[in-house]
């Protein structure tokens, strides 16, 4: 696997607009699937990865739509048709309508070799061979999101009714979404490949605010870490999507991004993990009006208040 990982970063650092630090390998972590890792001393302030658009532009929505539109223009009267009717998904998430698009796109163009492991293995001993050959038969085959899990496994977030009820709608969704695109035994794209392009763009494309949505070989490896050190990504249309560090790493420290600003409740659904003590689980509690406006005259007024402060809750 790692001899695959490598052919990738140096396949991605031959492409034109790009940049893969010397200092950066790809090593499979135990827990977290593939993470960067420096394998020398990375100064502070270092540009360690670039990627131009010749990389990243094969996996973007934009691609996928303008292959679309030519080469399967129902598929396009679909979607569009599944967007007049639910004015939620409309005026809502990009991410659905580009997730969509994209994940045929991957499915019909890039097909995912049956036995991935012998394929990369074959792979790497090969000349010369496509970056996207490489990267899509690189990606996992399964993604731990609750999309996949089975009532079980829900059962077990006791105590999390409203987390329960948004995840199995998620799955519930996509199943609909399914039938409406695709219909039932459906020869070219199955459920469970369908499912499998989903989970790998929930948990690995960019969707950033005023950036393409799109997968990008080797920046998706950076692991989250929420310590206000990890390294800091950006986008710019000139430069592509850039990683410099903040601080100087010795060799052998993993190189981390930040996902954002995100509860558990969303790193659990879209990346399949959880951080302890996360300081964005926040729940808010809808109050009756009545309640709304303190009583100062209540006799436990000032006990219910330190209450709230102790807990950490704001009125």
């Amino acid at each position: 696997m790692e001899v695959a990982l490598k052919r990738i970063a140096d396949s991605v650092r031959r492409t034109r607009g790009c940049h893969v630090s010397e200092a950066v390998q790809a090593h499979v972590i135990p827990g977290m699937g593939v993470g960067l890792v420096a394998s020398d001393y990375i100064p502070k302030d270092t540009l360690v990865f670039q990627a131009g658009r010749d990389v990243w532009y094969p996996f973007s929505a934009e691609c996928a739509l303008e292959t679309a539109q030519q080469k399967a223009p129902g598929l396009i009267r679909q979607l569009d048709q599944l967007l007049a009717s639910n004015p939620k998904l409309r005026e809502g998430s990009s991410f659905v309508p580009n997730a969509l698009v994209l994940g045929v796109h991957l499915l019909v163009n890039f097909p995912h070799a049956e036995d991935p492991q012998t394929a990369l293995t074959a792979m790497a001993s090969q000349e010369s061979l496509l970056l996207e050959e490489l990267y899509v038969n690189a990606l996992p085959r399964y993604v731990d999101l609750p999309l996949y899990w089975n009532e079980r496994q829900f059962e077990e977030l006791q105590g999390c009714e409203e987390a329960r009820r948004t995840m199995q709608h998620g799955a519930r969704f996509y199943s609909q979404v399914y039938q409406h695109l695709f219909g039932s035994n459906n020869q070219f794209i199955d459920p469970e490949a369908f499912f499998w392009t989903i989970s790998i763009l929930m948990s690995r494309a960019t969707s950033g605010q005023n950036q393409p949505f799109t997968l990008i070989p080797f920046f998706d490896w950076f692991n989250h870490a929420d310590n206000g050190d990890e390294c800091v990504q950006d986008y710019d249309l000139q430069k592509g999507f850039t990683v410099h560090t903040t601080k100087s790493y010795e060799p052998g420290e993993q190189l981390f991004i930040n996902y954002g600003n995100h509860g558990n409740l969303r790193l659990l659904r879209n990346y399949g993990f959880t951080t302890p003590g996360n300081s964005y689980d926040v729940v808010n509690l809808p109050m009756p009006a009545q309640l709304q406006q303190p009583n100062a005259n209540d006799p436990a007024f000032t006990q219910k208040r330190d209450v709230l402060t102790l807990t950490s809750c704001t009125t």
